[in-house]
């Protein structure tokens, strides 16, 4: 098990997780990796980890100098001292990974960000001795419309976005019931947009370290972090904090879109505190087989998610 304060921010893609990871990476006492997904890619899926084991460092190293978002962490992976041990355990590289980004800020707290990592969380468990997780959430109706527009998710129709969601978040709730305060903490994106201030103060508590007003001041740290390859869809991250960033759904999708995200959506909706469009009401006698459907679609798609992550893990 890892020792060691490491502190992950996962959520829904699309929730202000980029955002997140630029606050925190700008306070004098944390780092952050930039996004390379080691965790979900060669830690977290466990059969992958073993197998790649069993054929030895020389193996993984061809792997991760083939890997182009490795090359994110500006690390020479010749000089990683656990690639030229006798057996490759991936955790010591991932262990190894993390030290080094902690040297260079001469910190003993470092951030790994990557959404997908909600699905994770048991393995974060498993693994760390205590394990920071921040789990951010945000409008799942304007997170399916920022959906539509970003370059590596705009080909996929709105409702699979919101079904995709809505699966995440229902099992990132059972894994997470019995996890402590100590080692989860849930922020609302709106909240953050609102009152920065306040929310970083609480997060700052959270992992254990005072607030700074330089968290406040992110550009600069989330230039460090964003590659120009995701430019296109986390442009937003290295300008200033855009405070009306939310309920742009409203303007934006018909009533029969809303009404479906909603649906799709019941949980979180509820979960979270978002409260449905007085309007999507309207028409909803033309719109009641279709929703049926859609919301038995979305039940087995769920049950789907789940049992494709699980077996992942085991």
């Amino acid at each position: 098990m890892i020792t060691g304060k490491v502190v992950y921010i996962v959520g829904v893609g699309r929730s202000g997780t980029s955002l997140l990871q630029s606050m925190l990476n700008a306070h004098s006492k944390m780092v952050s990796l930039p996004e390379t997904q080691f965790f979900r890619k060669y830690v977290a899926n466990r059969k992958k980890r073993e197998a790649i084991e069993r054929k030895g460092a020389a193996g993984f190293k061809s792997i991760l100098l083939n890997d182009p978002v490795i090359a994110r962490l500006k690390i020479d992976i010749e000089d990683l001292r656990t690639l030229h041990s006798g057996n490759l355990d991936i955790i010591e590289v991932y262990q190894e990974i993390l030290s080094i980004f902690k040297s260079r800020k001469n910190t003993e707290i470092v951030v790994d960000k990557d959404p997908r990592n909600i699905d994770f969380i048991p393995c974060m468990t498993a693994i760390f001795e205590t394990p920071k997780i921040i789990h951010i959430v945000r409008d799942p109706r304007d997170v399916v419309l920022s959906k539509t527009k970003a370059k590596w998710s705009a080909g996929r129709p709105y409702w699979l976005h919101a079904m995709i969601g809505e699966a995440q978040l229902n099992f990132c709730h059972k894994n997470t019931r019995n996890l402590t305060t100590d080692n989860l903490l849930r922020v609302c994106y709106e909240e953050l947009l609102a009152d920065p201030s306040e929310i970083l103060t609480k997060i700052s508590s959270f992992i254990g370290v005072q607030f700074e007003s330089s968290m406040l001041d992110f550009q600069d740290s989330a230039k460090a972090l964003v590659s120009k390859e995701e430019l296109q869809w986390k442009s937003e991250t290295i300008g200033p904090l855009l405070r009306n960033n939310s309920n742009k759904w409203s303007k934006e999708f018909t009533s029969r879109q809303i009404r479906l995200i909603e649906k799709v959506s019941k949980f979180s909706m509820k979960h979270f505190n978002y409260v449905p469009w007085q309007d999507a009401n309207k028409g909803i006698d033309k719109l009641w087989q279709p929703l049926n459907f859609i919301k038995v679609v979305s039940y087995f798609f769920n049950l789907l998610y789940e049992l494709k992550v699980k077996k992942q893990c085991r």
